[in-house]
């Protein structure tokens, strides 16, 4: 479960934000909690699920074998995630075919495609949907941002299309109708940024 706290406006530039999350693993017989908090963090973006999980994810992956622990298994939805590799250091011609290849979308940022990537965005380690937007510039380019859209009441599939056209990426929990939303409708975020959301099927009878 992925965090975002923000102080008050007078207090935004002195405090920051803290992004954080928390993973429970197995989560049928719960022996593992792994909780990430970042204060302030100055680069990229600022939400729990972006910066926060990848590191949370490290850790398991480096903690569970040592304790002779599985981790859960993966729904079938989470099987269909692909994991973001790391493309900073290499041309960005190289970057985008293997990142097109992994089956991601990529968005160039920056004025030519003649560069070394400096930063990706989402981060590497991240797991994305296939079609998931990764964002890529030089140290020339500056992070795009955009408004996050209301999705409540939208079907996932409209809401993945309203996603997809504003390059942002979606995590879901559930199926059926959006109910909730992690990043509240007008908050500013980068291209790339993912948007979590609680979906539900809608009830038939006479409630």
């Amino acid at each position: 479960k992925s965090g975002t706290s923000e102080p008050l406006a007078s207090r935004l530039k002195i405090d920051g934000y803290t992004a954080s999350f928390i993973a429970v693993t197995p989560i049928d017989n719960p022996q593992v909690v792994c909780l990430v908090i970042l204060k302030h963090p100055r680069a990229g973006s600022h939400q729990g699920g972006t910066i926060a999980a990848p590191v949370a994810s490290q850790i398991l992956s480096k903690a569970l074998p040592a304790l002779g622990i599985a981790s859960t298994k993966a729904t079938s939805s989470k099987k269909n995630l692909i994991t973001v590799s790391d493309v900073t250091g290499i041309s960005y011609k190289d970057a985008e075919k293997r990142l097109k290849k992994a089956g991601f979308t990529v968005v160039n940022l920056s004025k030519s495609d003649d560069y070394t990537i400096v930063n990706q965005y989402p981060k590497a380690g991240v797991s994305l949907e296939k079609g998931g937007v990764i964002c890529l510039y030089d140290d020339k380019a500056e992070p795009k941002m955009v408004k996050v859209p209301n999705l409540k009441g939208l079907g996932l599939s409209n809401a993945k299309s309203k996603l997809e056209k504003m390059n942002l990426n979606i995590e879901v929990d559930g199926s059926g109708t959006v109910i909730s939303q992690d990043i509240s409708e007008g908050t500013k975020v980068e291209e790339g940024t993912i948007v979590s959301v609680k979906c539900k099927k809608s009830g038939h009878g006479g409630q």
